[in-house]
């Protein structure tokens, strides 16, 4: 009997690499009232589509412009990345309350986290959000969110709201206008 000494090629093994494909990680849902904004809320959700795996957009039954149309496109291009969006219409949150705009988005996800945006709001280091995305003790995660002030004119306002919690924990949007989960 002849020895066989079988080709095998061996390297280090890239850890990274073996994580990324075998380690569990938890899926975001991505969640957004629109109206008439046709110029911004494709930047919006492409901002945090490295970020998300599923997008749900409630579009104001009032929405006079392309809204609803970019959606579909966008959809499709999304579908491309695995990523699932869909489109829902609801009464205008002027009639029923921006928080009852942002329930009808939220009862419609299916993830493991909400993360909510404005559709004129722009999500900045999202890759940086993928490591908080596990098992452990925290039910949401707050962020800074500048917005421009009108009082004194041309100052930068910061403030923390919860923009990312976990789904399925009885979390439920409060407040006619500035709602908060």
């Amino acid at each position: 009997i002849s020895s066989l000494k079988a080709p095998f090629i061996t390297s280090a093994i890239d850890y990274e690499r073996k994580l990324k494909y075998l380690k569990p990680r938890q899926l975001v849902s991505l969640n957004m009232i629109a109206k008439d904004c046709e110029d911004t809320v494709i930047h919006a959700i492409n901002s945090a589509s490295d970020l998300v795996d599923e997008v749900i957009v409630a579009v104001d039954n009032t929405t006079g412009d392309g809204t609803k149309n970019l959606l579909m496109h966008e959809a499709l291009k999304l579908a491309d990345k695995d990523i699932k969006m869909e489109i829902i219409n609801i009464e205008s949150p002027l009639k029923t309350g921006f928080s009852e705009a942002r329930n009808s988005a939220l009862d419609r996800s299916s993830l493991d986290w909400i993360l909510w945006v404005d559709s004129d709001e722009v999500v900045n280091a999202g890759e940086n959000v993928r490591r908080l995305l596990k098992s452990n003790q925290f039910n949401g995660y707050a962020t800074r969110h500048h917005h421009f002030s009108i009082d004194p004119p041309g100052i930068m306002k910061t403030d923390l709201p919860l923009r990312l919690f976990r789904n399925n924990m009885g979390i439920k949007f409060h407040g006619y206008i500035h709602e908060h989960p």
